[in-house]
């Protein structure tokens, strides 16, 4: 993982390890995982603020990274 070298360490740390992920040529499969449901409401998209740092964040993530041409956030 540290060799992906990913930066971000807010909203877009979950894009940016997917997609470096998948550009360094690694294999991402999805796993069901049992959790208890959310107590309380979401700090991201329960609010404005939060839910503009994420849609920025992850902007940033998907103009930063190489072979990403075309994607529009």
């Amino acid at each position: 993982m540290l060799a992906l070298g990913i930066a971000d360490r807010r909203s877009g740390y979950p894009l940016e390890m997917v997609v470096r992920a998948a550009d360094a040529g690694w294999r991402i499969t999805e796993h069901d995982v049992p959790y208890a449901p959310r107590t309380g409401a979401s700090k991201v998209t329960g609010t404005w603020r939060g839910t503009w740092h994420a849609v920025r964040d992850m902007s940033r993530v998907l103009q930063e990274q190489p072979g990403r041409e075309g994607v529009t956030p």
